[in-house]
């Protein structure tokens, strides 16, 4: 991608070159024509819409009139330029249009990497939390993610706060009675290291 990035690049390059002279006509023709289009827009501004119809004062009128003459004029030139170099516009239009497509493609790409290793991170340190918790808590056991998500993390319970103090309560698997008690015996080694909550609050784990 970047490579065909980097042609287009200087084939837009090339075309500007040998378009030099009439994009600078033209550059200065946008110039009259942004006062131009402001002093439109100021003039439709004062005008009321009545039954469908633009309605002005008479000095106002034909002051819009004559700003409306002199944008034209100028877009006719700007189109005269233009059609002198038909084919070379044609393709500066067409290159223009492909690069703007392949920059935006690649700002995606770039953001979803970026995404994906922020990601990553986040995969990372969850699971050395859960190796962290099976040594230290559980006694050294093995377990999959995929075990740990079903047996432990999907458990219901409740949560509530007093005295300063967060509890988590969860509730018991009444189908895997031992894995409840190790559990148990796990949180309680859990709550013996001083675990706070980003508002300060001590967390506590009950079942």
């Amino acid at each position: 991608m970047e490579e065909k990035h980097g042609e287009l690049c200087k084939t837009i390059t090339q075309l500007k070159s040998r378009l030099k002279t009439p994009l600078q006509e033209i550059e200065a023709i946008e110039e009259q024509l942004a006062p131009l289009y402001q002093q439109e827009r100021k003039l439709h501004e004062k005008s009321v819409i009545v039954k469908g119809e633009r309605v002005l004062g008479e000095a106002d009128s034909i002051e819009l009139k004559e700003c409306v003459a002199q944008i034209n004029k100028c877009l006719r030139q700007q189109k005269a330029i233009e059609k002198e170099h038909k084919d070379d516009f044609k393709r500066l239009k067409k290159y223009l249009k492909e690069e703007k497509r392949i920059r935006g493609k690649d700002k995606v790409y770039r953001i979803d990497t970026e995404l994906d290793q922020i990601m990553t991170c986040f995969k990372m340190s969850f699971v050395n939390l859960c190796s962290l918790f099976l040594t230290n808590c559980m006694d050294h056991e093995k377990f999959e993610l995929l075990t740990l998500f079903e047996s432990i993390f999907q458990l219901g319970g409740d949560s509530f706060f007093s005295d300063g103090k967060k509890t988590i309560e969860l509730e018991r698997n009444p189908k895997e009675p031992k894995l409840m008690d190790k559990l148990e015996k796990g949180l309680r080694v859990l709550n013996t290291m001083d675990i706070h909550d980003l508002d300060g609050r001590f967390v506590q784990f009950d079942m």
